[in-house]
């Protein structure tokens, strides 16, 4: 991820709610995101070490879900 990527989504952060499932009849703005979740998804090149990330999702969290997927 390019550092002027980065800067735009620290820029969103603020109106971003958490992505991730708080249960049954809970809604989003109850849970405003503090951080993004980076996943790269991508490939392995053969017969060489490196990974190349073709893509990252980006996932809002919540304070409580960047916690609990900490431990």
């Amino acid at each position: 991820m390019e550092q002027v990527e980065r800067l735009v989504l620290l820029a969103e952060l603020p109106n971003e709610f958490c992505a991730l499932n708080h249960g049954p009849q809970t809604r989003e703005e109850d849970f405003p995101a503090e951080n993004y979740l980076i996943i790269p998804v991508g490939f392995k090149k053969e017969k060489v070490i490196e990974e190349v990330a073709v893509r990252e999702l980006v996932i809002p969290v919540c304070h409580e879900c960047a916690v609990a997927l900490v431990q």
